[in-house]
């Protein structure tokens, strides 16, 4: 048998991770950036004195983005600038961007619009300095305009983006901040604001995990990060469910009449009929990821007509087996957890509400939304019931600890630790004294 070369071996397993690592980060600088792309400063030079960008997350698959670049012509040229936003396989929609001149004089301002022309990567990327990029397209914008020495000026950018999904329900936003390395070494004064759609805000549909943790969370459902200096070149990553929608998505593509009408009586506010349909379909099939997605609906329905004790029912047979739900696992739970709340609340059952919450405060990873709501709903418990609940549910001190076990009767084994106790102490004694008798003996 021939002699293994390792060395070998060591080195073409090590060129195959290099290359798989550079190949992975390609072909992720080619797909772009799920809602914000960035604005690429591609041709002249100008100081960067302000940026803020918008994100507004629509629904499943689509985000609205606004974002503006401040400027100021530092040198003593005149600047022909090229603008750019790279091309994705992520759609994009209604792509608009304006460039506005701030002169001294406020009634001179002027504003231009442009539209955007496709340009292919081989004609952009080698410009670009700063960063290294590598796509296939550039959407770009010629500012046809000077800017002249100590002008200054804002590049205005809007467009609608499909979202990115990393798991079911799951959008993934990724900002790769790098962008900003082509227009200043040192940037200032970046600010990033990222609301949601109303219509579509839950508050189990919020993660708990930032790459980089917001530097405020607004009551109102957003996030706010304001960076400056090299610390606006890091990556900003989080993510948003959309937990009802995909249920429904799920359920329709199942292609049952008795689900579609499921869905749609309950859409209508036809909870009874809606429940009706999904017994139906419950009775007629065998499938326990589609029931409990079924299940999961009729129990809302239940809660809509203020059947609490229904739909604590369903609740607790959807929890025997939560794998049924995947990815959405812990956001299915999170809804579950709000709406048993509501539904002991509904119910004055007061005790079994001030344990849920208790519990998911003091041992859950709960967003901040849900931590916060969970706090609230405290705060509904009648203020004679929650003094006596915090208070038997209060960790007891260690005499109290073996004043209970004495009072409940379990005793013996503090007695006979005590008598162990107290027969040790009469030898010791006997034999002090034994010892003191011989010592005058001998004297």
């Amino acid at each position: 048998m021939k002699d293994v070369n390792f060395k070998k071996i060591f080195m073409a397993l090590l060129y195959v991770a290099f290359f798989s690592l550079f190949s992975s980060q390609t072909t992720a600088r080619a797909q772009g950036i799920p809602a914000f792309n960035g604005l690429y400063l591609i041709d002249g030079q100008v100081e960067l004195t302000g940026v803020e960008i918008n994100i507004t997350v629509d629904a499943l698959n689509k985000s609205s983005v606004t974002a503006s670049y401040s400027m100021k012509n530092t040198t003593k040229e005149t600047q022909l600038l090229t603008l750019g936003t790279p091309v994705t396989d992520l759609k994009v929609d209604g792509y608009t961007s304006e460039f506005v001149f701030f002169p001294e004089d406020p009634s001179k301002r002027k504003s231009y619009k442009y539209n955007s022309v496709i340009v292919n990567g081989s004609k952009v990327n080698p410009s670009i300095e700063e960063v290294s990029v590598d796509f296939d397209n550039w959407k770009n914008f010629n500012i046809a305009m000077t800017l002249k020495p100590g002008e200054t000026a804002m590049a205005k950018v809007s467009y609608s983006t499909e979202n990115k999904h990393e798991n079911l329900g799951q959008v993934l936003f990724d900002m790769d901040m790098h962008h900003l390395r082509t227009w200043s070494k040192e940037p200032e004064n970046i600010q990033i604001n990222v609301g949601f759609n109303a219509r579509s805000i839950q508050m189990y549909n919020f993660d708990n995990y930032f790459s980089i943790e917001p530097t405020e969370i607004s009551p109102e459902y957003g996030y706010y990060w304001k960076q400056s200096g090299r610390d606006a070149f890091k990556e900003i990553r989080f993510s948003y469910y959309f937990v009802d929608e995909v249920i429904e998505r799920e359920l329709k593509a199942i292609k049952s009449n008795q689900i579609n009408k499921m869905i749609s009586s309950f859409n209508n506010g036809e909870y009874q009929e809606a429940i009706d349909a999904g017994n139906s379909y419950i009775s007629s099939s065998k499938d326990e990821k589609d029931q409990s997605k079924v299940y999961l609906v009729m129990a809302d329905a239940y809660m809509q007509s203020k059947k609490f004790d229904r739909a604590l029912v369903v609740y607790d047979l959807i929890e025997t087996d939560m794998s049924n739900f995947g990815t959405l696992e812990k956001k299915i739970t999170e809804k579950i957890l709000v709406n048993k709340i509501e539904a002991y609340r509904g119910l004055k059952e007061y005790e079994a509400m001030y344990d849920l919450i208790d519990y998911q405060v003091n041992y859950g990873n709960s967003n901040v939304y849900l931590d916060n709501w969970l706090t609230a709903q405290l705060e509904l418990i009648p203020e004679n019931q929650l003094e006596k609940l915090r208070e038997s549910r209060k960790e007891p001190s260690s005499v109290e600890k073996v004043v209970r076990k004495f009072m409940q009767g379990d005793f013996y084994t503090y007695l006979f630790i005590g008598l162990v106790l107290v027969i040790l102490i009469i030898v010791i004694v006997i034999r002090i004294r034994k010892k003191k008798r011989r010592d005058r003996f001998f004297y």
